[in-house]
């Protein structure tokens, strides 16, 4: 295969770029890279140079630039944005795993992913004044910018399913059948080998997937502010404002009290890639359904069985809140905001069944358990596991509760 930095979408750099990413000390993340690079050639007396290419992305958490080496080989720099936010242990933590996460993945599976060559997750510490990461720079395209953009809905087109489907169920399979007895993140110990530690912001390690809703029941905060929440619901369900306020905000604890009568399933429990789309996907120029390598490890960790989730770029809102937001309103009509949440019809169910089919013959073909393909197909964990997403990273306004109605009058954990 060949390609070159075209194939991603980078931008050239620019002053109001910069200035968001805060002090950066560029000319010294040049000097370090450039050391790092002679230890592992081993070889300090063969000059070479680095440059810093104009090139550059961003995300939600991180930019990333690129750097040239005289030897024509490029690595890429990923750097936190500051956001204002002070450095924290938990922070270095999701550092530390992520690093350790690559590193286990490329010693124990197939799935192809950067190698990192250095790292500094403290910012206070870091030469450069941020921290970051140096990683190995892979050729290939992103397959969302491959597939025609953001502007094809965030979803795969249908020319492209019949052979990135099993492409992606394949990889989806691989990732979960890394599993171990507790639920946390992965860390790498001193001799090499790799265990579980805790979440960032949550804690652990969870011996049980109980254990784990609990302690999310009991520290994951609601993404808006009781004000901020009544002024959206009374934009839009100014009828529904107090029963939806209610329903937000004590959706932890009856999700808690709930726990000793549901049925989770019992450990090992899975790897989960955190942002599992196309969009962290890589593939090849040539090929654009065959992947080549998966990025963006930063928030895996192995989780209960229950959330493990459908692939993003699969429409998947909880039909069950829709539902009940139409039966307490008294009127089956969607209303406007509700239009792009509605997504449980026929066919989208269809697309979620196909793909499902998809990650069972991957099971089988590797020799798995199936338990993969189960759950995805399972629509109360689908929509716990949606809405609980929800519920933490968008603040959307929802009947909550109708999430656990399908949980109740199960059998405790086993």
């Amino acid at each position: 295969m060949t390609a070159d930095s075209s194939d991603f979408a980078w931008k050239d750099t620019n002053i109001d770029w910069e200035r968001e990413w805060g002090d950066v000390n560029w000319p010294a993340l040049v000097d370090y890279a450039l050391v790092k690079k002679q230890e592992m050639l081993g070889d300090q007396e063969t000059a070479i140079a680095c440059q810093l290419a104009n090139e550059c992305n961003a995300g939600g958490r991180n930019v990333l630039r690129l750097l040239n080496f005289s030897d024509s080989t490029k690595w890429v720099v990923r750097l936190r944005r500051s956001g204002g936010e002070p450095e924290s242990t938990d922070q270095e933590l999701r550092f530390h795993s992520e690093v350790a996460t690559m590193r286990l993945l490329a010693e124990q599976t197939s799935i192809r992913v950067p190698q990192v060559y250095a790292y500094e997750p403290n910012a206070l510490n870091s030469p450069v004044g941020a921290a970051f990461m140096l990683m190995e720079f892979l050729y290939g395209m992103n397959a969302i910018d491959a597939f025609g953009g953001l502007g094809r809905g965030g979803q795969v087109p249908r020319e492209y399913r019949a052979s990135f489907f099993p492409a992606f169920a394949e990889l989806h399979a691989e990732i979960a059948s890394v599993r171990f007895p507790k639920i946390g993140s992965i860390i790498q110990l001193d001799d090499g080998t790799y265990d579980i530690g805790p979440i960032p912001y949550l804690g652990g390690p969870f011996d049980t997937a109980a254990d784990y809703f609990a302690a999310w029941c009991r520290h994951t905060p609601f993404n808006r502010t009781e004000s901020n929440l009544r002024a959206v619901c009374e934009r839009q369900e100014p009828d529904l404002v107090e029963p939806l306020v209610a329903s937000a905000l004590n959706f932890p604890k009856a999700l808690e009290e709930l726990l000793p009568s549901m049925p989770l399933r019992p450990g090992p429990f899975p790897l989960v890639h955190g942002d599992f789309s196309h969009h962290n996907v890589l593939v090849d120029a040539a090929n654009t359904t065959k992947i080549t390598a998966v990025v963006d490890w930063e928030q895996s960790t192995t989780v209960p069985w229950e959330l493990v989730r459908l692939p993003l770029f699969l429409p998947d809102f909880p039909d069950v809140l829709v539902q009940a937001g139409r039966t307490a309103r008294g009127n089956p009509e969607l209303q406007s905001w509700e239009v792009r949440m509605d997504r449980d019809s026929e066919p989208k169910a269809a697309l979620r069944a196909e793909y499902v089919g998809y990650v069972a013959e991957a099971e089988k073909a590797k020799g798995l358990d199936g338990v993969l393909s189960v759950v995805l197909g399972e629509r109360r964990c689908q929509e716990l596991a949606v809405g609980m997403d929800l519920w933490e990273n968008e603040g959307t306004p929802a009947f909550y509760e109708a999430l656990l109605e399908a949980w109740k009058g199960g059998l405790g954990e086993e």
